[in-house]
């Protein structure tokens, strides 16, 4: 299910807080039918379990807000780790003789750039699908470089077999970071999250209906606050767009310093 991730988190959010506000109203509308004697002997356990439904809501509020925040935390790690294990794979490229060591460079560079444009892809999925690619096929040069090294004997043996050690983990990374990325809340976490404010808001529109009593600020107070944590839960689900984006600037650093 990729309909939600789809929608902008703003127009998402806007479309969260009018439909609570409808919720709402729609329950007072409800609420207003009943008499006043019914609603003063069932008051009592009708507040118990709209408490434990708003109660419900605040905890897949959280449950929601904390996977979208966990998975977050999981792209700034894995870009540091690639960051990290380019650098050290190219340092360890000064291991090769002087032929094969330009070679591995030039194609290091080329892989940098690569990296680059896959992280400012955003959210053109074939220009990421692009960069991807041309990055696993430089992946596959600087294998083949480094494999069919004839210099595997002592005294260089244990220093390439450092520098095939680094590539092999820049590699397996490039896989966590991709893997990252479409890593996202599910979208059925979404849709409970709504249905549940939802019916929390028609619930209390309801007990407003037959209290006879219409709260604007409440009403108001409640759509805005929790469209504002679905809004936040929404921008840190998406990487490569939004407000809260994981910061690439490690990347064009390593890019600037291989130059």
């Amino acid at each position: 299910m990729n309909f939600l991730y789809g929608i902008d988190a703003a127009v998402l959010a806007a479309v969260f807080f009018v439909l609570l506000v409808l919720a709402v109203e729609a329950g007072r509308a409800a609420g207003r039918r009943v008499e006043a004697a019914v609603w003063e002997r069932v008051s009592g356990p009708f507040g118990t379990f709209a408490g434990t439904v708003l109660g419900l809501l605040g905890l897949l509020l959280a449950f929601s807000f904390s996977l979208a925040s966990a998975r977050y935390d999981a792209r700034k790690a894995v870009l540091l780790k690639e960051v990290n294990a380019i650098g050290t794979a190219s340092l360890r490229a000064d291991f090769l003789e002087p032929a094969a060591q330009l070679q591995m460079k030039t194609l290091m560079r080329a892989y940098i750039e690569q990296r680059v444009a896959y992280d400012n892809a955003r959210h053109d999925a074939a220009a990421e699908a692009r960069a991807f690619e041309h990055a696993a096929a430089l992946q596959l040069q600087m294998w083949k470089i480094a494999a069919a090294h004839d210099a595997y004997l002592e005294p260089k043996a244990i220093r390439l077999s450092m520098l095939a050690s680094a590539l092999n983990d820049m590699i397996d990374v490039s896989a966590d970071r991709k893997e990252a990325r479409q890593n996202r809340v599910p979208e059925l976490v979404l849709w409970m999250l709504l249905v549940t404010a939802a019916v929390s808001g028609a619930l209390g529109g309801y007990a407003f209906g037959a209290a006879g009593h219409r709260s604007l600020l409440a009403t108001l107070g409640f759509a805005v606050m929790v469209s504002m944590v679905v809004f936040t839960v929404l921008d840190l689900d998406r990487p490569r767009r939004g407000l809260i984006r994981v910061d690439y600037s490690g990347m064009t650093e390593l890019r600037q310093s291989m130059r």
